[in-house]
């Protein structure tokens, strides 16, 4: 479990977006005094930055463990900031790099991994597409395009209400806000594509 390293930082960040972005910061409700210390200050208790940007609904939180199914096999990160963008899309998927882990699943035929047939994208990620919209928009190289502009990222989750971006925190200069607004900017444009 993580050791909360960039909190400080991510209050900072978080005050600092809610005034550039006209934004709101919502924080979880605290559990009853009843539960232990180290579940009250989980990442479940931490403030999320609510905003909305290019007509899109779009939060930013940070957690300890990136979207998609996987810790990543690095351990470089501890924390993980989430992007997220509130949608309604007709196809589910999770797009992850390729590593060790994921090339043995495929070699002991545990995990079935989705191939879009562009060899050079399928050798950069691994991709769990659970219908076959999914398969039909990651085989469209203007997709595949618009997941590369999202570098560096461990994982994106495209569900039915929203599409999240996860990005490991390795330093404090991860949390400064300029470059998150274009993060945003590129994730909604995936979630037009995929509307």
């Amino acid at each position: 479990m993580a050791h909360k390293l960039w909190k400080k930082e991510y209050h900072a960040l978080l005050n600092t977006l809610q005034q550039q972005w006209n934004a709101e910061i919502s924080t979880p409700k605290l559990p009853d005094r009843n539960v232990p210390r180290a579940v009250a200050s989980s990442y479940f208790f931490y403030p999320r930055l609510l905003a909305d940007m290019d007509t899109r609904r779009i939060v930013l939180s940070l957690n300890e463990v990136p979207a998609g199914k996987e810790v990543p096999e690095t351990g470089e990160e501890d924390e993980y900031l989430h992007f997220t963008v509130v949608g309604e899309f007709p196809a589910t998927f999770i797009v992850t790099h390729e590593n060790f882990l994921s090339r043995l699943k495929k070699f002991l035929r545990i995990d079935h991994e989705f191939q879009t047939g562009n060899r050079q994208f399928d050798d950069d990620y691994y991709l769990i597409a659970y219908s076959d919209a999914a398969k039909a928009k990651l085989r469209e190289p203007s997709l595949q395009g618009a997941i590369r502009s999202l570098e560096p990222f461990v994982a994106i989750e495209l569900r039915e209400k929203t599409i999240e971006l996860s990005r490991g925190v390795a330093t404090a200069s991860d949390l400064q806000p300029e470059p998150l607004e274009q993060t945003f900017k590129n994730l909604i444009a995936i979630a037009e594509l995929l509307s």
